[in-house]
């Protein structure tokens, strides 16, 4: 679940997170946030579901997901250490914004894993013991490690990906979401029983068909509403929802308030 409006005033976030793991603890629920993520695996392995890719992230690993990238993470029983960078954009630089495409989503690169966990040693000491000046630098750091990923990005291993037709499904779906789009007629589409695609989808995504295509309808929802002045059923209706009162329920269940409250939210802070 994102924040009804991020806090302009608290656009960086440090976590420091060493767990015993087990499946108990995978979080079901996929979802997105309004700020860059950048996690550091130290310890055990993850499983990313990050859009239409599927990822095994070990110690060493860099996991970069932009704002309002769909993912979810799914353990293993065992010990996972990450450490956690929730930024917004300005932190980035300029020069790299261009290129961060190639980037993503995993970055493998066992040559310069110690020098990117030192960066995060140096921004966690910023964070946890901050003085005036401890956020210029914190953006400084930011930049030195986004410049070392574009520096060696020749030296990163290659990393498997899903099938084409995986990610050509949800391309198509991110085509078609704001109509009536069905699982059979997707299937039908990629010459696939449904029961079939079904399977594969829910194993490549780590979600299941509809909760994907609600996502990405929730998801233009919350832009409409922060965009235009149309109306909660029109809304709903642009994004492919039938029913305003079902539209109204899901968008709770994601964003924590109804979408009448989220607009509010939005013109008070105007």
């Amino acid at each position: 679940m994102i924040p009804v409006k991020p806090d302009e005033n608290s656009n960086f976030f440090f976590m420091n997170s060493k767990t015993q793991t087990s499946r108990s603890k995978t979080m079901p629920h996929p979802h997105f946030h309004p700020n860059f993520e950048i996690y550091f695996i130290t310890e055990g392995t993850v499983t990313y579901f990050i859009e239409d890719r599927k990822y095994s992230v070990r110690s060493g690993d860099i996991v970069l997901i932009p704002d309002g990238v769909i993912h979810r993470t799914e353990y293993e029983d065992g010990t996972c250490s990450r450490l956690l960078i929730n930024c917004s954009p300005r932190y980035i630089p300029t020069s790299v914004r261009a290129e961060i495409s190639s980037y993503l989503y995993l970055y493998r690169n066992p040559n310069v894993a110690n020098e990117v966990l030192k960066i995060f040693e140096k921004i966690e000491k910023e964070y946890n013991s901050p003085d005036p000046l401890s956020e210029s630098i914190i953006v400084l750091y930011i930049h030195m490690l986004f410049y070392i990923l574009k520096r060696h990005r020749s030296g990163c291993e290659e990393i498997e990906n899903n099938t084409n037709y995986m990610s050509e499904a949800v391309e198509y779906l991110k085509k078609n979401f704001t109509r009536k789009v069905t699982l059979s007629e997707t299937a039908k589409y990629f010459s696939m029983s449904p029961e079939h695609f079904s399977r594969s989808f829910k194993k490549e995504n780590g979600v299941g068909f509809n909760k994907y295509v609600n996502l990405l309808r929730l998801q233009r929802a919350e832009e409409l509403l922060r965009t235009t002045e149309h109306s909660i059923s029109e809304i709903a209706e642009q994004c492919g929802f039938d029913d305003s009162n079902y539209f109204s329920l899901k968008f709770k269940e994601l964003y924590g308030v109804p979408p009448k409250s989220l607009r509010k939210s939005y013109l008070s802070a105007e």
